[in-house]
C-alpha cells in the first residue's frame, strides 16, 4: 500500500491554502474598508455640526427658552392618596360616586361638589381629579378567605383553595374591596378636609345601611357571647386554682399527692389557658371585624395635612424641547443643503441640454 502524497495532490492542497488565505484576506479588507468609511463619515458630521454650530445652539437656546416658559405657565398641581376597604360589596357605588364627582369638576358645578363634600364653594374649585385603583392586597385577602370559609359549609368552602380565590381576585380586579383613591388639587391643604366626607360618602344608600346595621347587631351580639364564655372560663380558673392549692395544702400535710385535675372537668390546668388563649383571640377578631365595617367606606389611612406636588408635564421639558429646538434646526438645514444640490443639479441639466 502506498501511503506517499503524490505531486498532484500537493498542488491541489497549495491552491486550497491559497484560495481560503485568499477569502479570510478579503474578508478583512471588506472590514477595513467599513470600519474607515464610517471613521470618514463620523468626521464629516463632527464638521457639519461645527460648521453650523452656530444655528445649532440657538435651536438648543430656543428649546430651553420654550420649556422655562411652558413650565412657569403650568399651575401646580397636588396629590394624596389613601388606603380603602369597600365593605358590604359597595365598589359600584363607590366608583359611580367618583365618576359623578369628575363630572361635577368638568362642568364647573363647583356649589354642588362642596354640598357633596361638605366644604366650602372656594375649596371645592381646588379639586381637580379623583381617581381609583382597585388593589390586591394578599395579606388582607386572606382575612376575607378566611371570613369566607367559616361563614360557608364546609362541603362548599372547602372547593375553593386560596390560591383559586386570589386567583379570580386577579383575573378581575373589580371584585377585590380594597382601592387606593387619589385625589389632585390646585391646593396643598385640600386634602385633609375631604376625611370626614369620606367616611360618610356612601352612608345615604338605604340599602347599604340595612347591611351595615345585620352585620354589626351579628357582630355584637357574637361579642357579647364571647365576653360571656371569657367571664365563665375565668371563673372556672378561680375555681380551679382554690381547689388546686386547698389539695396541695391537704397534701403537703398528710404527704400524699392529689390529683384533683377531674374536679374541673378538664384532663390538665392548661386546658383552661388555651381556652382562654383562643376566646381573646375571636375576640379581638371580632373587634377587629366591627371596627372594618363600622363605615360602608373604611379608610385604613387618612389624607395627610399636606398633599404632595406633582408635575403636570410626563416628559421632562428642559430635555425634550432643546432636543426639539436641535433636530428642527438640523432639519432646515439639511433641506437647505438638499435645495443647493438640487440647484446644481439642474443647472447641469439645463447645460446639457445646450451641449
Amino acid at each position: 500500500m502506498n501511503n506517499q502524497i503524490q505531486p498532484r495532490e500537493e498542488i491541489d492542497l497549495l491552491q486550497f491554502f491559497k484560495a481560503i488565505g485568499a477569502f479570510f484576506k478579503q474578508i478583512y479588507q471588506g472590514v477595513l474598508r467599513i470600519l474607515k468609511n464610517i471613521l470618514f463619515l463620523i468626521f464629516h458630521v463632527l464638521i457639519y455640526f461645527k460648521k453650523n454650530a452656530l444655528y445649532l445652539g440657538a435651536g438648543i437656546l430656543a428649546g430651553l427658552i420654550l420649556a422655562f416658559v411652558l413650565q412657569k405657565n403650568y399651575q401646580k398641581v397636588y396629590k394624596a392618596s389613601v388606603f380603602t376597604k369597600v365593605n358590604f360589596e359597595a365598589s359600584p357605588d363607590l366608583e359611580g360616586k367618583l365618576e359623578s364627582f369628575n363630572a361635577l369638576i368638568e362642568n364647573e358645578e363647583y356649589e354642588v361638589l362642596a354640598k357633596e363634600l361638605n366644604i366650602e364653594t372656594e375649596q371645592a374649585k381646588q379639586l381637580r381629579h379623583f381617581d381609583w385603583t382597585p388593589v390586591v392586597n394578599k395579606v388582607l385577602l386572606l382575612k376575607d378567605y378566611a371570613q369566607y370559609h367559616a361563614s360557608m359549609d364546609t362541603t362548599v368552602s372547602n372547593k375553593l383553595t386560596f390560591q383559586e380565590y386570589i386567583k379570580d381576585i386577579k383575573n378581575a380586579k373589580s371584585l377585590s374591596p380594597y382601592y387606593r383613591l387619589t385625589v389632585t388639587a390646585y391646593s396643598p391643604d385640600i386634602f385633609q378636609k375631604l376625611n370626614p366626607a369620606l367616611e360618610k360618602l356612601l352612608e345615604d344608600n338605604p340599602v347599604l345601611i340595612e347591611k351595615k346595621k345585620e352585620f354589626l347587631s351579628f357582630a355584637f351580639k357574637k361579642k357579647e357571647k364571647l365576653h360571656q364564655a371569657l367571664s365563665e372560663v375565668d371563673s372556672l380558673r378561680k375555681v380551679f386554682n382554690k381547689v388546686y392549692l386547698n389539695s396541695s395544702e391537704k397534701a403537703t400535710a398528710s404527704g400524699v399527692v392529689v390529683n384533683t385535675a377531674h374536679s374541673t372537668g378538664y384532663e390538665k390546668p392548661y386546658d383552661l389557658f388555651e381556652t382562654r388563649l383562643n376566646l381573646l383571640k375571636e375576640l379581638k377578631k371580632n373587634e377587629e371585624e366591627i371596627a372594618v365595617n363600622k363605615h360602608i367606606l373604611f379608610l385604613y389611612n387618612n389624607f395627610p395635612e399636606r398633599g404632595m406636588k406633582t408635575n403636570q408635564i410626563s416628559y421632562n421639558p428642559f430635555l425634550q424641547y432643546p432636543l426639539f429646538g436641535f433636530f428642527f434646526v438640523l432639519i432646515i438645514l439639511l433641506l437647505k443643503e438638499l435645495n443647493v444640490l438640487l440647484k446644481q443639479y439642474e443647472k447641469k441639466l439645463k447645460e446639457d441640454e445646450k451641449n
